[in-house]
């Protein structure tokens, strides 16, 4: 029961991980736009608005972090993500560019900072998500599944160069059989042109086949090690870490 609740919260991390991942990347889009922007006029535009939704969504995830876990540890573990709470978008910058006060202040270096924060926020996030990722990778055995499905779509080009290439102009080049061979075997027919030799509709219907099967194959493995992967492997790959540093 233990270990179903723990594993539910990281997957609930995760999904969290993944939000602000993709949140911050267009934030960071955002920026990179107006930098690219000649001098502009005060004014919110609707790319500011976005950003500014963007930073709140961002300002409540670290307020509900701290309200599960505490400030000392929240601060503790991400004190470096304050600055980039700050909402400063290039429409506030240029409205203080008239206040004589900060004119001479340069305020866009500070949002470049802020930006340069966010790449390093989802930098952090992304190693999380990319462990995850690795470790469902090599328990779906997906190598092995998508080396075998090379080895069927090339075997499917040779099969079909070898039926049609004589008789099919549309065949003549290699490629253009790997080409026809990948759209059968992922079923997604986008190429024009089909086989005209008995064999090489056999091929075809082959790799159709096995396509179908694949998908199948390889949504269930995935399916599978997304369920299996919970807390109890990290802390058994941990474990196997400090006992290979001690021998």
């Amino acid at each position: 029961m233990t270990d179903g609740l723990e594993q539910h919260q990281i997957r609930r991390q995760l999904k969290i991980d993944l939000w602000m991942t993709a949140l911050a990347l267009v934030s960071i889009s955002i920026g990179l736009y107006e930098l690219g922007q000649p001098e502009r006029e005060a004014g919110m535009t609707p790319l500011d608005w976005l950003d500014l939704s963007i930073v709140a969504v961002f300002i409540l995830e670290f307020a509900l972090a701290v309200r599960r876990q505490g400030l000392r540890e929240v601060l503790r573990r991400r004190w470096w993500e304050i600055p980039s709470l700050i909402p400063l978008t290039g429409g506030m910058i240029a409205s203080m560019n008239g206040i004589a006060v900060v004119r001479g202040v340069r305020l866009l270096r500070l949002v470049r900072v802020v930006r340069l924060l966010r790449v390093f926020s989802v930098a952090l996030r992304f190693r999380r998500v990319a462990g995850f990722i690795v470790r469902v990778y090599q328990r779906s055995q997906a190598g092995a599944l998508f080396g075998a499905a090379a080895i069927i779509v090339l075997l499917g080009s040779v099969s079909a160069y070898a039926a049609e290439s004589q008789s099919n102009s549309r065949f003549a080049a290699f490629q253009d059989a790997v080409w026809w061979a990948l759209n059968m075997f992922t079923n997604v027919a986008y190429v024009d042109f089909q086989p005209v030799t008995g064999l090489g509709r056999i091929v075809a219907g082959v790799l159709q086949i096995l396509g179908i099967a694949f998908i199948g194959i390889f949504a269930g493995s995935m399916a599978n090690a997304i369920m299996q992967e919970s807390p109890r492997d990290e802390s058994e790959e941990s474990s196997k870490k400090s006992e290979s540093k001690d021998e």
